[in-house]
């Protein structure tokens, strides 16, 4: 077993692969497809038996900054250099959730203590 507070880099990246398993896995078993049975109306003039579903992207979800300021870190926990501020309000990409949340600005990735950001 893996002791995260001393080997807190190898259980990240452990946790950020089984992430990215978890992702693939996900997309590669989903089809935008439907199977739609034939009928036996003399009307029925349909041959494919796939008809393509649209869908609308599924929104990345997000949080909103509550603190006045907050650190935005290199890595999840208070050993890690803190490599920006974050205002109150600000909006973030939410990329992996726990204690630490794993979050975008957009332009950077870093991490947040969950319990000042409000998830959406």
């Amino acid at each position: 077993m893996i002791d995260y507070k001393t080997n807190v880099r190898l259980f990240d990246a452990v946790m950020y692969f089984l992430a990215v398993c978890v992702i693939v896995i996900l997309i590669t078993s989903c089809s935008p497809y439907v199977e739609v049975p034939a009928t036996a109306a003399p009307s029925a003039t349909a041959t494919a038996r796939m008809v393509a579903i649209a869908t609308e992207p599924t929104p990345s979800p997000s949080c909103t900054v509550t603190a006045q300021t907050l650190n935005f870190r290199e890595g999840p926990g208070m050993s890690y250099a803190v490599t920006g501020i974050l205002r109150q309000g600000e909006r973030l990409e939410v990329i992996a959730r726990g204690a630490w949340l794993r979050v975008s600005t957009g332009t950077e990735t870093g991490f947040i203590y969950s319990a000042y950001c409000r998830e959406e």
